[in-house]
Parts: structure tokens; C-alpha cells; sequence
């Protein structure tokens, strides 16, 4: 995939995101490490202390994750685990959340890297990296050999800080990726929402189908459960509207947008 600039979307605010482990960042970064699916609240917690430290030492924020393996269902693994969020939606909220450069190349070009190789080759070579953070369980290097202990002894020689955080909780439990999609699996938008720290949202082109607006979620992509939600159409002026989910679809009533992108936001089951 092509290296690519993202749209200036406010002032001079810009995001770069690079595919290409050939590529350098020209100015030192602090980046945040982590695949960063559905960015939730754990997510933000990582990305807002490396900003707080970028700034303070004049640095880029910065995030490091990368494209999911390549496998018949598209999704994450073998394990059919479904994404939370496409690639773009991802860096769209990183970019609202302060991050200036992601560094996301395929999981291919690096999962065979020893974890001297990772942190030569990304941290210190790509991302011309002054600190990094992470969640205290993060793990890199082939076959995860790598943990935070043995992140900061490689890391010291090119003088690169890690800062390792505890997980965020959220009603006595972690909060993760994976209870994430277990919330939208059982229908409870609204639990997924407090998880994210904003309501789950598809995005896509949406078709017509017997005067209703329908939307096909891709293959790789969580749905919540089938049933009837309360939500919003955030496509354009954001308006209330109810969702219907059936089997990977989602259905609703208003102003036909057959051929137009949309965004949908999940509020709470009905």
C-alpha cells in the first residue's frame, strides 16, 4: 500500500501515515504503541500520554500499530475475531486525538523481527523515536518475545524513555477490544459506548431495499446483534434515527441515500 498524506480537515492540523518501514520521520517522536482497535478508552489513555509527553519535549505524538494479517475472512486472525473499526476510521479519530504521524505497515513486513530488530528498526530508524508508551502487558518481537522489561533495556541505549500504563477499568473490568465486541454481540450499545468513550459507529455506502435504507457491513467487521436500536445519522446534519440490524445488514427509515456514504451511531438496544 502507498504511503499517503491524510486530508488537512481544521487549520494546519495534518496527519501523516506511513505504510513503508523504509520511510523516517524527520523530527523526534514520542509514539504510542498498540493495534488501537476501536481506539476506546484504554486506547485514549496511551495516545493522551504520549501527547502530553510530545509536547513537552517538542516532539511529534506519534503512533505505532500496524495492518492486520491477510487471511481468506479478511479478519484479524484465525480465531475469526472482527475489527472494530476500518484502518480509516482509526486514523480519523487519532488524528481528532492529537496524533500527527502513524506508522502502520502490514503485519507481514515486521512479524518475523527479533525484538532487537523492532526496536532498532521502528522505534529508532522509522519513527526517530525519543519515548514510547504502551499498556504494561504490551508484547513485540517475533512470536510476542518481547515485553515491557525487555523493551526498556533495548530501548535505553538509544535513549528512548518508556512509560508503561496500568489498564483502564470501567465498572470493576478492564476495558479491551475484545469485551468491546462481546458488548455489541450481546446487543448492549450503550456499555459498548461507555467502553469507546463514544457510541459504536459503521461506516459505509449505503443501498435501498424496499424503501428502506440498508447498509452491508463488510465481512471483517464486528455487528452488533440483530435487533432494534436507538441511533443517529451522522451523515450530514446528525438526526435521531432507529436501526435495524439483521444478519450483517442495517436498515433504516429516512430520506433515501442509495450510493452516498454513511456513518451510523448505535446509541442503545430497544
Amino acid at each position: 500500500m502507498a504511503d499517503h498524506q491524510a486530508v488537512l480537515h481544521k487549520g494546519e492540523c495534518k496527519l501523516l501515515i506511513f505504510h513503508d518501514l523504509s520511510r523516517r520521520s524527520e523530527q523526534p517522536t514520542v509514539a504510542a504503541l498498540g493495534f488501537f482497535d476501536g481506539v476506546h478508552r484504554g486506547h485514549r489513555a496511551v495516545i493522551a500520554e504520549a501527547r502530553t509527553q510530545a509536547y513537552a519535549r517538542g516532539a511529534e505524538c506519534a503512533v505505532f500499530t500496524f495492518e492486520p494479517p491477510h487471511h481468506t475472512d479478511r479478519t484479524v486472525s484465525k480465531s475469526d475475531v472482527k475489527l472494530l473499526q476500518s484502518a480509516e476510521e482509526r486514523y480519523r479519530v487519532m488524528k481528532e486525538l492529537g496524533v500527527g504521524l502513524v506508522l502502520c505497515p502490514p503485519f507481514e513486513s515486521f512479524y518475523n523481527f527479533s525484538p532487537e530488530d523492532f526496536v532498532r528498526e521502528i522505534l529508532k530508524n522509522c519513527l526517530n523515536c525519543c519515548g514510547v508508551v504502551c499498556g504494561k502487558d504490551y508484547r513485540f518481537g517475533k512470536k510476542g518475545a518481547g515485553n515491557v522489561a525487555l523493551l526498556r533495556e533495548l530501548a535505553e541505549p538509544y535513549g528512548i524513555t518508556v512509560t508503561a500504563l496500568e489498564p483502564v477499568t470501567w465498572k470493576g473490568e478492564t476495558v479491551s477490544s475484545s469485551r468491546i465486541r462481546r458488548c455489541l454481540a450481546e446487543g448492549n450499545a450503550e456499555l459498548a459506548a461507555e467502553l469507546l468513550g463514544t457510541p459504536y459507529t459503521v461506516t459505509g455506502k449505503s443501498e435501498c431495499r424496499e424503501g428502506q435504507n440498508l447498509l452491508r457491513l463488510p465481512p471483517e467487521m464486528a455487528s452488533p446483534a440483530n435487533g432494534r436500536y436507538r441511533g443517529i445519522d451522522l451523515t450530514g446534519e446528525a438526526k435521531p434515527v432507529r436501526l435495524t440490524v439483521q444478519e450483517g445488514t442495517v436498515l433504516w427509515q429516512g430520506e433515501e441515500s442509495t450510493g452516498q456514504m454513511v456513518q451510523l451511531a448505535f446509541l442503545a438496544r430497544e
